[in-house]
């Protein structure tokens, strides 16, 4: 005998919690750093689709620094991403943000691995960056606001949030993110400096105050990994 229901408008569900609940096991680096790894290589390839050259081997070069003191960590690729790409990544759970369908070799799932990193990896905040075609884009989390540290937000400068502003030099504002890891695109291996500069491009993950090195000294940290 079938049944005929009511249902209330709308499905109830605590988004935070559950988010807390799911995103549980990607606190640790040995956990949350291949996340970011594979997003980078999985945005090469969903950028191959009109720029060939970066589906091959030399082109796809990522840079993972730490930087002792701050106990912070970057992860650096040269791609590049546009704000309709942010918009997708600030999806939790997202069946379509991978765009799995560009490429055979995108790993991507539902978009939670690197943003539960970005959230549950650090004490303090972690953004994500981008250059590409002279526009700037940054969004973050702020992990320690319990209200809010799954939220992802528009980054201001100022009051302007930056998306999309206009930028005339890539190469300077890499540099002020790599300083913070005693680095600068003029000592970047020179695999990464000629991908860059023929591409004026990059995306940079910083997640601030790891969880993992909360209680280390800086003094037991690699300076570059």
């Amino acid at each position: 005998m079938s049944q005929i229901y009511r249902y209330d408008a709308g499905l109830k569900i605590d988004v935070d919690y559950t988010l807390e609940q799911l995103t549980g096991r990607f606190q640790s680096v040995k956990d949350g750093l291949p996340e970011l790894l594979k997003n980078a290589t999985d945005h090469y390839e969903r950028l191959g689709k009109d720029s060939p050259k970066l589906l091959l081997p030399e082109s796809q070069q990522i840079v993972v620094a730490i930087a002792s003191a701050s106990k912070s960590l970057l992860v650096l690729d040269f791609g590049g991403a546009s704000s309709s790409h942010f918009e997708k990544w600030k999806e939790w759970s997202s069946r379509t943000a991978s765009s799995a369908a560009d490429s055979l070799k995108i790993q991507g799932g539902h978009g939670n691995g690197g943003k539960a990193f970005m959230v549950r990896g650090s004490n303090e905040h972690s953004f994500l960056e981008s250059v590409v075609n002279g526009k700037r884009t940054r969004i973050g989390f702020d992990s320690a606001s319990e209200q809010k540290r799954f939220h992802p937000g528009d980054v201001l400068e100022g009051s302007t949030p930056i998306v999309d502003l206009a930028i005339s030099n890539p190469s300077h504002q890499l540099d002020q993110i790599l300083a913070g890891f005693k680095l600068s695109v003029s000592n970047l291996p020179a695999s990464c400096a000629a991908v860059f500069n023929e591409r004026q491009s990059y995306t940079a993950v910083v997640l601030q105050g790891v969880r993992d090195w909360s209680r280390a000294r800086a003094s037991s940290f690699p300076k570059i990994t």
